[in-house]
């Protein structure tokens, strides 16, 4: 018994021993830490991520403080090949002295992030194994003064106050747990993250609904370690207020997108092509889009072909081989519809192609039911493209506007039924309607979904956390 004794009090003792080490080791300068192990991706979160790096590195040359920042980041990656590659994609320029402040801290167990490891339990799982990941980075690489967690994984927020950090910010791009999805295992409905077996079984049902909102407390707990918390669209923060309930300390500031090239497009003469701008996986709905396409050919038949022929072209990034397998399945589905001459699919397509589409196309098409934001049909409306989006999350509540026909920025839909009815209305649209429409839909994202709104935003986030954290040192 003395002998368990005297191991359990030097591991003890070790343990503290550790955690004291690790939460009083100072880098030489402040540091402002981002937890974003996939920052070499070409997504919207990585934009966010660049863009609040850029935002903070040149309000740093302006300041008698200086900082470093760092990224904790996936293995093998090289800081100049990153750069280039975030220059050419979301246009985000940095100077050889602020290339100088930013550093990777490579994460050996980053591949423990990605949920295709988890095929049961996958929210719980892949939240652990960030807390665990998290971990790892600030063992590695003194305690930065300030961490940001812009990819989504709360886990990490509490293992950052606990091993050193003065404050914690989390930009949220959507809640891993929210009342939408407990409503939908509740009340039965089958999606594509509630497979049929689920939704017709009430004890398989109940079971899963015990796990999300045992799960839905330990969200709750891990948030409450955020001094600040940022939300990209108002659907967002609604779902994290409901649960985390911290809503002094959020508010939403919007992702920044792709605006300012995309309004030098004309907003006349543009091809009868409708667009759907979006990554293959199945919540986007691709095949909703088909069948309301199917529907539109076969009450209005005079799109099929001839001088009014309408066609819809898929455009979207292919990740792995479900993806790709996904893109092949579009192609044969509309084939089975009988509509096959008039869908086309790009996979991959490289960006210049995707900007030329942008600047001809007529209509953009979004189905993804309850999308937290919608930078795709952002994209749509800077480009000059009529958006005709699911009547639901970010799309509704913040970017497309239906209250009259003379302030319309354009459509949303819910069925295939409304979908093909905004599509004839958006058609069927005199040439100076259809003209003012698209005006309207360019003026109102222009300015408010840009970068330069974005970095404002963020700054005025994150300077009075900065104050209170270098202060101290």
């Amino acid at each position: 018994m003395t002998s368990v004794a005297i191991v359990l009090a030097v591991g003890i003792a070790a343990t503290l021993a550790t955690f004291v080490f690790i939460t009083r080791r100072r880098s030489q300068s402040p540091t402002v830490a981002f937890f974003h192990p996939f920052c070499d991706g070409g997504g919207g979160g990585e934009r966010v991520l660049w863009a609040a790096v850029s935002a903070l590195l040149a309000r740093e040359s302006k300041s008698a403080t200086k900082f470093n920042v760092v990224i904790y980041s996936k293995t093998g990656l090289s800081l100049d090949t990153v750069l280039q590659k975030v220059e050419s994609q979301f246009g985000i320029v940095f100077s050889k002295d602020q290339k100088s402040r930013i550093s990777f801290v490579e994460l050996t167990y980053w591949r423990y992030l990605e949920a295709e490891r988890y095929p049961r339990l996958t929210l719980v799982a892949q939240s652990i194994a960030s807390a665990f990941v998290a971990a790892e980075a600030l063992i590695k690489y003194p305690p930065p003064e300030i961490f940001v967690d812009t990819i989504g994984f709360a886990f990490t927020l509490p293992i950052a106050k606990l091993l050193g950090c003065r404050k914690v910010l989390a930009y949220v791009h959507y809640p891993t747990i929210s009342s939408d999805m407990i409503n939908v295992v509740k009340d039965g409905v089958e999606s594509y993250n509630n497979r049929g077996r689920v939704a017709t079984s009430p004890f398989v049902r109940n079971l899963k609904l015990c796990y999300y909102r045992l799960f839905a407390m330990l969200y709750s707990f891990v948030g409450s370690y955020a001094d600040a918390i940022l939300a990209n669209s108002s659907w967002t923060i609604a779902h994290l207020n409901s649960i985390w309930k911290l809503e002094s300390r959020s508010k939403v500031v919007f992702p920044p997108c792709e605006t300012k090239s995309l309004t030098d497009f004309s907003l006349r003469n543009r091809e009868r092509v409708i667009l759907s701008v979006a990554q293959f996986r199945p919540e986007k709905a691709h095949f909703l889009q088909l069948e309301t396409m199917q529907h539109l050919l076969n009450t209005r038949p005079e799109l099929s072909s001839g001088p009014k022929k309408l066609s819809l072209l898929f455009i979207g990034g292919a990740r792995h081989a479900a993806d790709r397998a996904l893109a092949d399945s579009v192609l044969e589905y509309a084939t089975r519809l009988g509509i096959r001459g008039n869908v086309d699919v790009l996979v991959n397509a490289p960006f210049p192609d995707l900007q030329a589409w942008l600047g001809k196309a007529s209509l953009g098409l979004h189905a993804m039911r309850d999308e937290h934001f919608g930078i795709g049909i952002v994209e749509y409306m800077a480009a000059g493209v009529i958006p005709i989006a699911n009547n639901s999350g970010g799309p509704k509540m913040d970017i497309v506007s239906t209250s009259n026909r003379e302030s319309r920025t354009g459509y949303l839909a819910s069925s295939k039924e409304e979908y093909a009815e905004a599509i004839w209305d958006a058609l069927d649209l005199s040439a100076e309607e259809e003209f003012d429409m698209r005006t309207r839909a360019r003026s109102s994202v222009a300015t408010r979904f840009s970068t330069a709104t974005f970095q404002t935003e963020f700054l005025r986030s994150i300077e009075p956390l900065m104050e209170g954290a270098f202060s101290k040192r």
